[in-house]
């Protein structure tokens, strides 16, 4: 009989589990794969009693960062035996449910179709039943509560799911199974597989696809019952559940509306298979696993209510009953859209890495197609393992670029680094552009090219020597250009191709590439002079800029002339930071500064810089020849990765023993010009496992040297500045051999001091003196030359001393400088989470003396002993014993994952003790003991050494080690041993220079000097220029005060890039204020916009609180304006309506004149109207408006923004004849007025260096979402540069370069304007790249435009509600309205100005986390203004930024957990001093209250403001003041 086995994965189903298993065992699958991940419903608890109970065999699905959770299940299935060993296999979800339809029903059925028809494959479609109109959740089975579904008499289109015969080269697939792959080819040539359909029918396998493709899928066999919604209720919880494949924000009306199915009867699952509910009874019998289910419906009835408690998700569940009543209209289908991205789950970078985030930067390689591109990617390849960078080609990063970056900032978090680079090398300019939703920061867009002849002169070789597959296809019907060019083409004959349309040009797609791509920097190789300046403007990209630009240099391998000393070295770099107390980093989290770290302040520093020396020196390491030895390998990756920490350039120098072949001498200087300084391989054979490990992580190696004089004559070439010998036993003559003489440096001219030589932990191997006096008299004159000389054991310090006169330091193995946690990095998930459980036994000369203590430990223990390979112990040499995986991560694995270790190997023990595994050390004695005893006896554990069994106590060998007391020794010796390498390296003599003091383990954090020069929060005024305001309010440069002044102001420009008035004489009338927008002290009857609006918009019938007076709102945008318009082209259209009616005569609005910059400027009907398009963020006055119009024949139509336009109805008000000649004013949603500073650094950001001209703003991307905008600007060069606003981050939200006052501002909608217009920021309109616009019409004129334009087909737009108009600008009301009482009462009690009047129905009491998020957004906003002042420079602004908008990023984020934040906070503010207790404060805020409570220890919190605008304050007394600063 054949076995069949059906595989599904699942989370959180425990409501339906035992349904599923019981439907599926009783249709006759033979076995039941389950496979769950992130389980928290019991689902996870059920599934092993299942598994206990035999009716299923159950796997946990341990999800890595970035990985779908089904691919990840149905890898782990596909090496199961359950899955292996079957005959027949099935793939189904937990929501999928076969159905056979001839009876008896069973999969047998089936099996026999199949066998008929010699069949593989039998492709079964879906069914899709709805939710048959259940409101609520029930504890039924599924196929009984649910029995409609879609109509299939016409064989739908939908998914399908695959029943076939297992093979060896198949693997588990969701729809159908796919080969086996290695190296992107089938592992074996498949046989030629049958494919038919449920109905028997042959298909084409080549042309399937998910749901069929273009072949008909027949069902009269079998059908796979899907029930993706089930009920309401229950299809409310899936949105909050997330899925095995993605998070859950795809559900939604959208997809309810797909999958709700009622329209047939026809297939009643639970009646169509007997034995079902039997089955079902059977599994219930179980005591246990009928508790479990009823703990799990309980546990899921009482989140359903408390899901339906949220009144969002009310409404939506009341839109998708409508849906299936079929009521549904387009407002609902909007709405829920919204809902459900309010109330998904969302999943953040924060959840793909704990802790701390770094910097995450990735450098993009792109090439021209260059001859030596494949060379330089090579060293780019070997460059990025020495300065422990991430190094990617596009087709792997591509694929899974959220992992791989993950996976960078993972190793940095390990590191203690602040900043990660990736870099990634780009074949064809094939490049996934960055996505919001990747943990990146910045992107280094790079393209490699040449001057034009020389790219087509290397192009034929470029092509025939690539390995990149797309010179194998062929590339927009041509022919693929492998088959085109052989490689020894002239650029005639390419030129010639090129002519006959055969190839593309290479040139033509380089200029393209670098069109669409403004923000790439172009290197070209045959100009060093500008590789040079690009290079230095890669130095400034941010904390990894630096590190980038080194690698470009050192792989490019051009010579590039000597950097301008006025340019900023390493060391200016680094005292320009110090001199900046707003930026001084420490270079590692203490204790005091967790609070800032956590809440993204200051960040820990890359190591590769922060704790760099004076200098990087490129360092020799010279050891025994790499081999088998796993220690003697381990020793020296360990030394060469602590060098890289210590921000050095190691290179292992490949020295072997004498060539086995006289031909392959470097002696001979002529050969040796043919082979690579950096060769690729290191010499060992193919069957030794551990030249993978070397060849991966211990690069880069020099070229193999056979003799001390091809050494010798060689080394300069290295340009090496230090010479390290060690570890392992290099000075034990009968180790070393040939190469003793050597590790004394006697290849080095004795007469060369300036490289220095070292000894790193070199051992003799033993106490004894086992030199020849021939030996130690060449080796006592070249270790005296020594600059620092240290040793592994003790005994090695007196054998210096004695044989050769030196003075040595006794440190650390190098292995033992590295943590647990460092050789975890290099396991597999699955090495590092297996449970081992074995006795460990790693010996190299294996006696009966050894086996007897190995079986004693083994038999009392009751564990197996193993070797490192994961063989059963034999007393055959590990080394050479066949069989097992012999690879150095499986040996470190060994360890990591063993019991109790038994070991004869120093390394062994070093290792055991770095893993904490108890262990007995068996002294061999002809290897040498002095390493073992000296070892053993600096951590303290002398008495694990072993040297005869008759002498074990085994009561005291298995008594638990004090690894706490063990780890704090090895410590000290880690400090003492890192002490050494850097003052060697430093030049210290002797390396520590006499010290005998114990030292950190790495350089020591500098503290953190106190802060000033900061924003004092909400305790300072922003900085102004000296000639204050004259009016002393708050001011966003309208300018309609110097038109009330009699001539006595003028508009100016100050230091932080506003326009604001000056006084040019002495008294500046009193009437001037009452115009302004934010006077102080208004009249009583325009006090505000609602009083305005009263008197200017007495036709508007309708108000709403967000909205103000009203007569019509909808969303739309005009056909003819949209594609030169910023956004929907309405208010183009408005002004073209206006000007063709007659209306107005003239327009005044944001124009760009000749020069190419922009301010207000009158406009009429003459010209094109499509030049008053676009929105510009830059500030202009219309202080010039009432003078002009004064001069015109005509009435004006005028564009602004909401308190321009307040100015305007204020002049109307005191100027009634203005009425009619400013008969109607377009009002433009504003987002915040910012400094035209704000331009300079997006010009900047945009790749432009100097001056430029013709800024757009808003270019949009039709293909993207409306939001996706990019900046552009020309520059001197007449060169159009852009830059996507989306690579530059929130730029709205976090306050950068905005005017103080428009925190007092709270008109969002332009309340006073004939009509309002702005974006229309709403997920079912931003989908549209082009752009929709918000109208609000407030007067009949504005109604009449909108309505004739939407008759007439003008206008594509429709009516929405108010709440949608207002909800299209939430983020506008947000950062207006919310909190600004708290505004208003800072700046009384703290600023300079006069605070203006504000509407008292907007002013409300907030909580203590909004509190918060406005201290923080205005330090971001005043800091912004002042960095770029002191900076001028858009990446070293960025740079001095990035920790305040890291903590304001944190402080918002912690207001989701408002309620927390209130009671803890509360108890923060009202203890300064005092500790609060930690169970108290929730974990997400935590550092934020500690952050809070040292603003408030610091003085930089006024007391009296938080009283004022927090009333439960009442008992914040002057504890508060006790440290606040006078």
């Amino acid at each position: 009989m054949p076995i069949s086995t059906v595989v599904t994965s699942m989370k959180n189903e425990a409501p339906y589990i035992i349904e599923w298993v019981a439907y599926h065992r009783a249709l006759g699958f033979d076995r039941v794969v389950v496979l769950a991940n992130d389980c928290t419903d019991g689902t996870h608890e059920m599934l092993l009693r299942l598994h206990e109970m035999g009716a299923i065999t159950y796997y946990e699905n341990e999800v890595p960062v970035g990985a779908k959770p089904h691919s990840r299940a149905l890898k782990i299935a596909n090496l199961t035996p359950e899955v292996n060993s079957a005959d027949f296999v099935m793939v189904l979800d937990a929501d999928e449910f076969l159905v056979v339809k001839p009876a008896p029903h069973t999969l047998d059925v089936l099996l026999d179709v199949m066998n008929d028809r010699s069949a593989d494959m039998m492709v079964i479609p879906w069914r899709l039943f709805g939710s048959g109109y259940n409101i609520e959740f029930e504890d039924r089975p599924v196929v009984q509560r649910f029995k409609q579904s879609m109509d299939v008499s016409n064989l739908p289109k939908v998914g399908v799911k695959t029943l076939f015969r297992q093979a060896d080269n198949l693997r588990l697939a969701i729809h159908f199974p796919k080969p086996l792959m290695k190296g992107g080819v089938p592992i074996s040539s498949p046989a030629k597989e049958s494919w038919i359909d449920a109905g028997g029918q042959p298909l084409v396998q080549k042309t399937l696809t998910w749901n069929g493709g273009r072949q008909t899928i027949h069902r009269d066999f079998a059908e796979v019952a899907h029930y993706m919604i089930k009920s309401l209720d229950e299809y409310l919880l899936k949105i909050f559940r997330g899925d095995g494949l993605t998070n859950s924000s795809r559900h939604g009306i959208d997809y309810w509306r797909k999958a709700d199915h009622n329209e047939v009867s026809d297939l009643v699952v639970a009646e169509n298979l007997a034995g079902f509910e039997q089955e079902r009874d059977r599994l219930f019998a179980d005591p246990l696993l009928a508790y479990l289910h009823r703990q799990s419906i309980a546990a899921r009835f009482e989140k359903l209510e408390k899901t339906l408690e949220n009144q969002n998700v009310q409404h939506l569940r009341s839109i998708l009953m409508k849906s299936t009543a079929g009521e549904l209209n387009q407002d609902d289908i909007h709405r829920s859209r919204d809902l459900v991205t309010r109330i998904s789950p969302a999943v953040s970078v924060e959840k793909l890495i704990d802790g701390d985030i770094p910097h995450s930067t990735l450098l993009s390689i792109a090439d021209a197609g260059l001859a030596d591109s494949t060379e330089i990617s090579g060293r780019m390849f070997k460059q990025t393992g020495l300065n422990n960078a991430m190094f990617w080609p596009e087709k792997i990063f591509g694929k899974r670029p959220i992992t791989n970056l993950v996976e960078g900032l993972k190793q940095a978090q390990q590191h203690g680094w602040g900043a990660n680079l990736g870099v990634r090398w780009i074949h064809n300019y094939m490049r996934a552009a960055p996505k919001q939703g990747w943990p990146l920061d910045e992107e280094i867009l790079v393209v490699l090219t040449r001057d034009d002849d020389q790219i087509l002169s290397g192009y034929p070789a470029h092509i025939a020597q690539t390995k990149a597959k797309y010179v194998q296809k062929s590339q927009g019907g041509l022919p693929p250009l492998r088959q085109v060019l052989t490689g020894s083409e002239t650029p005639a004959e390419v030129e010639v191709l090129i002519a006959e349309g055969k190839m593309n040009d290479p040139r033509l797609r380089l200029k393209r590439f670098l069109a669409d791509h403004p923000q790439a920097i172009e290197l070209n190789l045959d100009r060093p002079n500008n590789i040079s300046e690009a290079l230095r403007t890669i130095e400034t990209r941010g904390p990894s800029g630096p590190l980038a630009a080194k690698l470009l240099r050192e792989s490019l391998a051009v010579d590039l002339p000597e950097p301008d000393a006025a340019f900023l070295t390493d060391t200016d770099t680094e005292q320009r930071t110090d001199a900046d107390p707003d930026n001084a980093t420490p270079q590692h989290a203490t204790t005091q500064l967790e609070a800032e770290q956590a809440l993204g302040g200051n960040p820990a520093p890359d190591v590769r810089e922060a704790d760099t020396p004076a200098r990087s020196l490129q360092i020799g390491i010279l050891t025994l020849p790499m081999n088998r030895n796993y220690g003697g390998n381990l020793q020296a990756f360990a030394l060469m990765r602590v060098l890289r920490d210590l921000g050095h350039c190691p290179v292992l120098l490949n020295r072997r023993q004498g060539s086995k072949d006289p031909s392959t001498s470097l002696d001979n200087p002529e050969p040796a010009a043919n082979i690579p300084l950096y060769p690729d391989r290191i010499g060992l054979g193919k069957k030794v496992q551990n030249r993978i490990f070397v060849e991966k992580y211990m690069t880069p190696i020099s070229r193999e040297f056979h003799s001390s004089s091809a050494l010798g004559s060689q080394i300069g070439e290295y340009g090496l500045e230090a010479v390290i010998v060690g570890s392992d036993q290099v000075w034990r003559p009968k180790y070393a051999r040939g190469l003793l003489r050597d590790f004394f440096l006697g290849f080095l001219d004795e007469g060369d001091r300036d490289i220095r030589r070292i000894a790193y932990a070199a051992s003799f191997g033993s106490e004894t003196d086992e030199y020849k006096p021939d030996e130690k008299a060449f080796a006592t004159p070249l270790l005296q030359l020594f600059d620092a000389v240290s040793v592994r054991e003790d005994s090695a310090v007196d054998l210096c001393r004695n044989m050769f006169g030196v003075k040595a330091e006794h440190v650390l193995d190098p292995t033992l400088l590295l943590s647990k946690k460092d050789y975890a990095t290099l396991l597999a998930e699955s090495q590092r989470s297996s449970e081992g459980g074995h006795l460990l036994t790693y010996v190299l000369d294996a006696t009966p003396d050894k086996l007897d203590v190995i079986n004693r430990i083994s038999n009392a223990l009751s564990i197996e002993p193993r070797t490192t390979s994961g063989q059963s112990f034999v007393s055959a040499d590990p080394l050479k014993a066949e069989g097992g995986d012999k690879s150095v991560e499986a040996w470190l694995a060994s360890f990591h994952n063993a019991s109790f270790v038994v070991t004869d190997s120093f390394h062994g023990v070093a290792f055991s003790i770095i893993f904490n595994r108890p262990f007995v050390a068996y002294g061999n004695a002809k290897r040498g003991l002095a390493r073992f005893q000296s070892l053993l006896k600096a951590v303290g554990l002398e008495d694990r050494i072993v040297v005869d069994s008759d002498e074990v106590d085994l009561d005291s060998l298995l008594r638990p080690i004090d690894w706490e007391a063990v780890n704090g020794r090895l410590d000290a010796l880690r400090s003492r041993s890192f002490q050494f390498l850097t003052d060697a390296l430093d030049g210290q003599p002797n390396g520590s220079g006499g010290k005998s003091g114990i030292a950190d383990a790495r350089p020591k954090p500098t503290s953190l000097p106190p802060v000033s020069n900061v924003t004092e929060m909400a305790s300072t005024a922003p900085e102004l220029d000296a000639d204050n305001h004259p009016l002393n309010v708050l001011c966003t440069g309208c300018g309609v005060c110097v038109s009330e002044s009699c001539g006595t102001l003028k508009m100016v420009w100050t230091q932080d890039g506003f326009l604001e008035p000056r006084a040019t004489k002495d008294k500046v009338p009193a009437e001037a204020i009452r115009v302004c927008p934010f006077n102080p002290a208004p009249e009583k009857l325009v006090e505000d916009e609602d009083a305005l609006a009263k008197i200017c918009l007495p036709d508007a019938d309708k108000f709403d609180l967000r909205l103000g007076r009203f007569v019509g709102t909808y969303v739309g945008y005009s056909t003819a304006f949209r594609p030169t318009s910023s956004s929907g082209g309405v208010a183009t259209y408005v002004f073209d309506q206006l000007l063709r009616r007659g209306e107005v005569d003239h327009l005044f609005v944001v124009r760009k004149a000749s020069d190419g910059q922009y301010s207000y400027r009158i406009f009429d009907a003459s010209e094109n109207i499509e030049t008053t398009s676009k929105t510009r963020y830059i500030p202009v006055s219309m202080d010039q408006l009432f003078s002009t119009i004064e001069t015109i024949e005509g009435r004006v139509a005028v564009s602004a923004v909401s308190c321009f336009v307040k100015a305007i109805r204020l002049k109307q008000h005191y100027h009634p004849e203005l009425k009619d000649k400013i008969p109607f004013v377009t009002g433009i949603i504003c987002g915040g007025l910012k400094s035209r500073f704000y331009t300079d650094f997006l010009a900047q950001s945009a790749g432009i260096e100097g001056a430029y001209h013709d800024a757009e703003y808003r270019l949009k991307n039709p293909e993207s979402l409306s939001s996706d905008y990019s900046f552009a600007a020309m520059d001197t060069n007449g060169r159009e540069r852009r830059v996507r606003m989306q690579k530059l981050g929130d730029m709205w939200g976090t306050g950068l370069f905005k005017s103080r006052a428009c925190d007092f501002c709270t008109d969002v909608m332009t309340e006073l304007a004939d009509i309002s217009l702005g974006d229309a920021w709403l997920p079912e309109y931003k989908q549209d790249g082009m752009g929709n616009s918000v109208i609000v019409t407030r007067t009949p004129l504005a109604e009449e435009i909108i309505q004739h334009g939407i008759r007439t087909g003008e206008l594509e737009a429709s009516d929405v509600s108010p709440n949608t108009a207002a909800r299209t600008q939430n983020g506008g009301f947000n950062h207006k309205q919310k909190a600004v009482k708290f505004r208003l009462l800072t700046e009384s009690l703290t600023g300079s100005r006069a605070i203006p009047f504000v509407r008292a129905r907007i002013q409300s009491d907030t909580t203590i986390a909004e509190i918060f998020v406005q201290m923080m957004r205005e330090q971001s906003r005043a800091k912004s203004l002042r960095m770029w002042h002191q900076t001028g420079d858009h990446q070293e602004f960025l740079r001095r930024m990035r920790q305040t908008l890291r903590r304001l990023k944190a402080v918002t984020a912690a207001r989701k957990h408002s309620e927390e934040v209130e009671t803890a906070g509360l108890a923060a503010l009202e203890s300064p001093l005092g500790k609060t207790p930690v169970g108290t404060q929730p974990e997400a805020i935590r550092p934020l209250l500690r952050w809070v409570k040292k603003l408030l220890r610091e003085g930089r919190i006024n007391a009296e403001v938080l009283r004022a605008a927090y009333p439960k304050l009442s008992t914040f007394t002057e504890r508060a003041n006790l440290t606040e600063r006078n």
